[in-house]
């Protein structure tokens, strides 16, 4: 079942959604410790009332309607796919197209690690969870077949000669039943049968049952076949929590974030490796954030201090009031040789330049976008949108200019801007022109 944002899903089971409802509700508490950010944003209270799981809206007499979310759902054999809204008058659109856009804006989020590069994969049947799943596996493969990891694995062992460190109160046991010779020790070997690869391992078994990939299964088995020797245990997300690794070893924490995503999203109290619920969502909003943010850190880092989600001031600040009604910037531009400083407000909606004067901008968005200025002492502010048409090689760049007067009489130019964000035709020159602009308006 395929949909957009803000759409209807089509043709779901009645008998599931009782299910589906559940399971996105503790979906949701999930979320609530794995994002604190998300949660101050979606969470709060409303008449007393504290907000449910963002994600399906279940209150509909039409039916379940999508909300800001883009991703998969899976209940048992049913899978709801959730394309970005910035697709939906795209008519024969096909899963690659969107599949290949969603992984290139996440390869420059800062939050989501997976290798979203990675594009040549090309499974019998192309949907979401496979590809999620051939990607983990991927990763996974590559890391572990190259940099196996042993490290020193904390354990209890009864010795004739002591070792290590005395367990006296395990010690105790010994005493009394007459076991005088022997000492329980607590010992610490080096060991590849360690707490972290019984974890890769246990996940690794996860993705076998769910993947009806053929790729992926060879992947996952050659995981399985590297871990032939480590012991073979359900593990659960407390278990997770207690590894603390090196920084060193900056690519198993990369898997142990898999391994997060995967323990989270299994159905709870199972007592085997087969799971039937599970999801992959992320807010539109935020992707395209984060996009933006981590395109300009790479590419404009040398010239420009990049600040993302810029928070430290607020709207009522005085030494006679509380501070109240925080201000949280998107991004913010501060020239590392001039005093230039600009303000990014990214606004993820499709405006219509056609209707009136005002190009399409809310005025909502106006007055906030000169609040964060005001407080700022900043006169350049961006309103940065998402391309609603697509993208022709010869196009002109898309920016219209408001001039408001600020206080004595000093200008504050609000430039809002559709930027490349996505082309059926040719994604590689979404990074083209991007490029192309923000050069352009930064110098």
């Amino acid at each position: 079942m395929q949909t957009h944002e803000h759409k209807y899903i089509e043709n779901f089971p009645q008998n599931l959604q009782g299910i589906l409802e559940n399971h996105l509700e503790q979906t949701w508490l999930d979320y609530k410790t794995f994002d604190n950010q998300l949660i101050n944003q979606e969470l709060g209270a409303e008449n007393g009332e504290i907000k449910g799981q963002p994600f399906i809206d279940f209150s509909r007499k039409a039916g379940l309607k999508a909300k800001n979310y883009a991703g998969f759902i899976q209940i048992g054999e049913a899978v709801i796919e959730i394309y970005p809204k910035v697709f939906e008058k795209q008519e024969n659109l096909s899963s690659e197209i969107v599949l290949n856009h969603l992984f290139y804006w996440l390869s420059y989020s800062e939050k989501w690690k997976l290798p979203f590069s990675a594009a040549n994969f090309e499974p019998k049947n192309r949907n979401f969870p496979e590809y999620i799943m051939w990607l983990m596996a991927k990763k996974i493969d590559e890391v572990v077949s190259t940099q196996p990891m042993s490290m020193y694995q904390e354990m209890t062992e009864t010795l004739t000669m002591p070792k290590g460190r005395i367990n006296f109160s395990s010690n105790m046991t010994n005493i009394t039943n007459g076991n005088w010779h022997l000492t329980d020790c607590d010992i610490e070997p080096f060991v590849f049968d360690n707490k972290v690869n019984r974890i890769i391992k246990y996940c690794t078994r996860l993705l076998q049952n769910r993947s009806n990939n053929s790729e992926t299964q060879l992947l996952l088995s050659d995981i399985l076949f590297i871990f032939d020797e480590v012991t073979d245990i359900i593990c659960t997300e407390n278990d997770l929590q207690q590894v603390k690794l090196n920084p060193f070893f900056e690519d198993y924490t990369q898997i142990l974030f898999y391994c997060e995503l995967i323990l989270k999203q299994q159905l709870y109290g199972h007592q085997d490796y087969e799971f039937s619920q599970w999801n992959l969502l992320f807010k539109m909003e935020t992707v395209f954030e984060e996009f933006v943010a981590g395109f300009m850190k790479k590419h404009f880092s040398k010239e420009w201090k990049i600040t993302s989600q810029k928070s430290e001031k607020y709207l009522a600040s005085t030494d006679n009031s509380p501070k109240v009604f925080q201000m949280n910037i998107d991004i913010f531009l501060e020239h590392r040789t001039e005093k230039r400083k600009i303000i990014i407000d990214t606004k993820y909606k499709q405006r219509d330049r056609s209707i009136d004067n005002k190009k399409g901008v809310s005025q909502t968005d106006l007055y906030q976008v000169l609040s964060y200025a005001y407080r700022y002492e900043c006169n350049e502010v961006w309103l940065l949108y998402p391309n609603c048409t697509e993208i022709a090689e010869n196009d002109k760049l898309i920016i219209d200019n408001f001039v408001i007067l600020g206080a004595n009489s000093q200008e504050i130019t609000v430039k809002a801007i559709d930027i490349p964000f996505w082309s059926v035709a040719d994604l590689g020159i979404v990074e083209e022109k991007l490029l192309y602009l923000l050069e352009k308006l930064c110098s």
